[in-house]
């Protein structure tokens, strides 16, 4: 059995000297969606936001898809993961909230001009993506209903620091939005 022991070597080989092994969790694979140019797949997933890819099974077929190739990743027919790009580089984003105000969250991404490790939420805007750093930002996406929600945010004792919080305080929010103005 000389040839699978050679493979196995070579794998190990080949992975030690990646820059970025490709590895998925085997424990970790949902059934979900993914859309990719207008087009739904659907099938086992198991998402590697480190490295922005997703292995997609179905058939005993696997493919694995990076952030460049994807479009949205839906899980239980729950929007949960989108593409987007910042200085030409896509990403994997969690979406925290999505309705009026879609947020979306992504650790660990540097700014390759001034090596700046940026803060983990974003908004999509016309022009791409709005990096959110300060209460000010948060509060600022709400336009008119800002000072009723900033009230409320109060009352509810809500930190625009704490994941968590945010995404109660949007959830509300878009849960109020839709209330108030429902879709035709």
């Amino acid at each position: 059995m000389l040839f699978p022991r050679i493979l196995i070597a070579s794998m190990t080989v080949l992975c030690s000297f990646s820059v970025k092994c490709q590895t998925f969790d085997a424990n970790s694979k949902l059934k979900g969606k993914l859309v990719i140019a207008g087009d739904t797949f659907e099938g086992t997933l198991d998402v590697n936001l480190d490295l922005n890819q997703v292995l997609f099974s179905k058939d005993n077929q696997m493919k694995i898809y990076g952030a460049s190739q994807l479009d949205q990743i839906l899980l239980n027919d729950h929007l949960a993961f989108v593409s987007a790009s910042i200085q030409k580089t896509h990403y994997l984003f969690e979406i925290l909230t999505h309705g009026q105000i879609t947020l979306l969250y992504k650790e660990g991404i540097t700014n390759e001009f001034t090596n700046k490790v940026l803060d983990p939420y974003f908004v999509q805007t016309p022009n791409g993506l709005k990096e959110l750093t300060r209460k000010k930002d948060f509060l600022a996406l709400f336009g008119n209903d800002e000072k009723w929600m900033e009230l409320h945010i109060k009352n509810d004792d809500l930190d625009l620091g704490i994941k968590e919080d945010i995404i109660t305080a949007f959830g509300y929010y878009n849960q109020t939005f839709e209330a108030t103005n429902p879709s035709p």
